[in-house]
């Protein structure tokens, strides 16, 4: 069963609302409205501020319930199953390791969400791509920072409900 993929923005814990926003990718088969959606990201330890300090904060939640999600880019539909997702993305540790496609000089959620993105990109079943970027990998931060501004100012549709809007959108 296809998969909605896209990445959600929270306010950072001790940010204002007009800070950098905290990064996670989310799934789900129907809509990050759901009460299952899947919720990939890392997390920095307070004390820590090395990439070391970095660890897998995976969960299952409502995102309708979150009072710091500013809102969703919608990435894609991708052709995976969610426990295919959830194997796949079990493959990147929280650190970086040698690993970032994102093109930026230094590690963080938004790094760690970009590659998961761009290895997505680069599976292919049966010889067709899992997941086709709009861009290319080390245009996403620059464009996916621009749009979270725009989910800043974006009403909410209705009660514990978030904007969400294309990736690719302007």
């Amino acid at each position: 069963m296809p998969l909605k993929v896209g990445i959600a923005f929270y306010i950072q814990e001790g940010n204002s609302r007009a800070g950098p926003p905290h990064w996670a990718l989310v799934a789900h088969p129907f809509s990050y409205s759901a009460p299952d959606v899947m919720v990939f990201q890392i997390r920095q330890a307070a004390a820590s501020p090395s990439s070391a300090g970095w660890s897998l904060a995976h969960t299952v939640c409502s995102l309708s319930n979150t009072p710091a999600l500013l809102g969703v880019l919608h990435v894609a539909d991708i052709s995976m199953t969610s426990a295919a997702l959830n194997q796949f993305v079990a493959q990147f540790p929280a650190t970086k390791n040698g690993d970032d496609p994102s093109g930026m000089p230094f590690w963080s959620c938004e790094n760690w969400v970009i590659r998961v993105l761009h290895h997505l990109s680069r599976t292919t079943v049966s010889n067709i791509p899992v997941l086709r970027l709009p861009m290319q990998t080390n245009l996403i931060h620059g464009h996916a920072s621009r749009r979270a501004r725009t989910l800043r100012t974006a009403p909410k549709n209705a009660p514990n409900r978030f904007a969400v809007l294309p990736l690719d959108g302007y």
